[in-house]
Parts: C-alpha cells; sequence; structure tokens
C-alpha cells in the first residue's frame, strides 16, 4: 500500500503551479545519484543524532565513535578535543550557514548535505550535496497551518523544515534506513540575548551560554531564537512518525527538557548488541 504521504506528495506536484520548481531547485543530477545511493543504504542499523547543548561532551563523542552519525552547525567547535567525526553534517539555519562558511567548506572526512534553497545566492561548493526541501507554509508563524510539520522521509522527493536541524536530520536518517535513532546532546533550553532591532525572530549574542563551547556565539554574533513549543511539536510528529515506520528513537542525552522521545543512557545504548550491524565508520 502506497503511503498516504507520498500520495500527497505526487498530487502536489502535479497539480500546484511552480511546486516542483520550488523544492527542486539547485538540486543536480550528481545530487540525486548520491541521494539514491543514501535510500535504504543502512537499513536495519543505529544512528546517532547530535544536538550541540551544554550536556554534550568530547568524551560522549569518543564513546559513540564507531557509530554512524550525523551533526550540525558548529560542530567542529570540538574536534580540537576527539578523534570522533559524524558522517554526514547539515545546516539548515541559511544565519548559521553564511556566518560560517569558510569553516563549513574547510570541513573533511563527512558528507555535506543542505537543503537546495541555501545556493540560491551563495555560490556551490564541490563537496556540497543538495536535497530538496519542502518549506513551511508560513516561515513565521509555522503553527498557523494546522498540518505543520510535513514529514517526508524520502531523499529524492523533499525534506520537510520542522524549525529545527535535528528534525531534517530524523528524516534523513529514516530515509536512509535507520531504524533506531539516538539522540545526543540535545538539551532542549535556551537563554535568549539581545533582540535584534527590527528582526524578528533574530537574537544578539550577549554572553549567554546555549552550548558546548563558550564560544560557539560571540558577542555581538545574531542567531535566531527557537521557540521550543513548535520544536516540541516538530519532535512529537518526528516519533509518531517514526513509530508508524517500526523506526524507535531515543533521547540519550545527559540533561534535557524534552520529554517528546523516550529516555535512556547512553551506556545502556552501546551496551546492547550490535551483531550482525557492519563497521560503518567513515562509510558515507
Amino acid at each position: 500500500m502506497v503511503p498516504l504521504w507520498k500520495i500527497k506528495r505526487e498530487l502536489q506536484r502535479a497539480f500546484v503551479p511552480g511546486y516542483r520548481t520550488r523544492i527542486y531547485s539547485n538540486v543536480s543530477k550528481q545530487d540525486k545519484n548520491y541521494l539514491n545511493g543514501l535510500t535504504k543504504k543502512y537499513a536495519g542499523n543505529r544512528c546517532f543524532i547530535i544536538g550541540n547543548g551544554p550536556s554534550l561532551t568530547a568524551s560522549d563523542l569518543e564513546k559513540i565513535k564507531d557509530e554512524i552519525s550525523f551533526a550540525s552547525n558548529k560542530i567542529f567547535l570540538i574536534y580540537d578535543q576527539t578523534s570522533w567525526r559524524p558522517n554526514f553534517y547539515c545546516v539548515e539555519d541559511k544565519l548559521v550557514f553564511t556566518q560560517c562558511l569558510d569553516e563549513i567548506q574547510k570541513l573533511s572526512g563527512c558528507k555535506k548535505l543542505f537543503p537546495a534553497n541555501f545556493f540560491s545566492d551563495t555560490k556551490r561548493f564541490e563537496d556540497a550535496v543538495c536535497f530538496p526541501l519542502i518549506p513551511p507554509k508560513n516561515w513565521d508563524n509555522p503553527l498557523e497551518d494546522s498540518e505543520f510539520p510535513e514529514f517526508n522521509p524520502d531523499l529524492t522527493s523533499g525534506i520537510a523544515w520542522g524549525s529545527t536541524i535535528v528534525y531534517t536530520e530524523i528524516q534523513l536518517a529514516i530515509a536512509m534506513g535507520f531504524t533506531e535513532i539516538c539522540l545526543l546532546g540535545l538539551d532542549h533550553q535556551y537563554t535568549d540575548g539581545k533582540v535584534s532591532e527590527g528582526e524578528k525572530g533574530v537574537m544578539v549574542s550577549d554572553g549567554e551560554q546555549n552550548h558546548f563551547h563558550p564560544l560557539y556565539r560571540l558577542p555581538g554574533e545574531k542567531w535566531h531564537s527557537p521557540n521550543l513549543h513548535v520544536l516540541e511539536v516538530s519532535y512529537a510528529k518526528a516519533r509518531s512518525e517514526a513509530e508508524k515506520l517500526g523506526v524507535r528513537i531515543v533521547n540519550c542525552s545527559r540533561r534535557t527538557r524534552l520529554n517528546v522521545f523516550e529516555s535512556e543512557e547512553l551506556e545502556s545504548v552501546l551496551a546492547r548488541s550490535s551483531s550482525g550491524r557492519p563497521n560503518l565508520t567513515g562509510q558515507v
């Protein structure tokens, strides 16, 4: 039986003017071929999605260096403390992407996955892979749409925006075939900075500490303040859709205020037998 979300997506493609262009702009033939190759590539395996909260430590990352992992944004600030490296690196916040473009281009040893709209006004760099983006109906107030967020674990037809990179990475992981997704460093709490005048939802860093590294944001640096309620709506959708597909999402964060997913100690997860799972370290 064809999933309802796929039927809906095909109807939108067929009847909504500009829909295909809106999602597929900047996705090349090479991107599509790579994304097709990732589809169900890791069927039945476990992966980790790394958050950048204060509870994240280099020692915990070292413990999962033989696991497939996704990481994002300024995770590279911890690289000098650990031999761990993510297999997949993602950014979905255009502000972070622009601020860190030089550092992102220099990253090696991982596959870099970005929403296709990032390169509408930025020159494409060689090792970037674009996936189609399904935007919300309203970026500023996504909850106005009773169907927000969409959920689409299909790399080639579009990954839905859910106001957090973790939501994006969950869809990517399910599309790749992972059946257990472990979250680490997802503290789910923020202290706001100063409000940026004339820029809705934008903060200016004022020394607040929301991440694993004290210099994650420098004084005066702009950042988007997350709406935790919107994030929780997205996480609830991720859990619901994952359960329908037989995928388990577990929160292994050392400290967290996110109660949407079941919790389990990192050591307990790692103690479970991984027999039958191939060593996928470094293979992307």
